[in-house]
């Protein structure tokens, strides 16, 4: 039979849902599509460490949760244009977290355990950073951004245009950093080692 998911395809749809909270024994809705324009905004999304690696998070349309609050042990997905946008994201396991939509994921708090992708012009411009792979590729993608390893292995592999510009990479004591760098894409990065 076919997966059961959650479709949030109006505009403003499943706004404000504070409730989406998933257990051990049940995979429903662990698929949430959120593709309408502001769908999903101020969402709050948990998944039960458990469950980890089945379903996912699509914040497809334009300004989807944006300011949501999401704990998830799934793929996130952050295509829309602004969406993810000022969000609270902590993500379990190896999972990966793609702000690919423009301003996707702006001046939002992400901490993974994975890989972050940052794909669209300004994708995580003045967010808070905290991974153990980070890919920027996007125009000013992480453009005064903080990217801090915390008690992580961190490497920030940076390859669009000015991507890194006035950005700071924080590396800490206890925590091996690897910076990888093409063409303009560090210019006016900061890296500060604590180690």
């Amino acid at each position: 039979g076919e997966t059961p998911k959650l479709n949030c395809d109006g505009k403003l749809s499943c706004k404000n849902a504070r409730e989406l909270t998933f257990i051990a024994q049940s995979v429903h809705n662990r698929f949430i599509d959120c593709t309408g324009d502001a769908a999903c905004t101020r969402i709050k999304y948990e998944s039960d460490v458990q469950l980890e690696g089945i379903g996912y998070l699509n914040c497809f349309g334009h300004r989807s949760c944006r300011l949501a609050k999401l704990t998830v042990g799934t793929e996130l997905y952050c295509h829309g244009t602004s969406s993810c946008k000022l969000a609270d994201i902590i993500s379990r396991g190896d999972k990966e977290i793609q702000c690919y939509g423009w301003n996707s994921c702006r001046k939002s708090n992400i901490e993974s355990d994975g890989t972050i992708v940052f794909d669209g012009k300004n994708a995580g411009t003045e967010a808070t950073i905290s991974a153990v792979t980070v890919i920027v590729n996007g125009y000013y993608g992480i453009a005064y951004a903080t990217i801090d390893s915390q008690d992580k292995d961190t490497e920030l592999s940076v390859y669009g245009h000015s991507a890194g510009n006035g950005a700071t990479f924080i590396c800490r004591d206890g925590s091996n950093c690897k910076l990888n760098c093409v063409g303009t894409s560090c210019r006016d990065m900061n890296y500060i080692c604590l180690t």
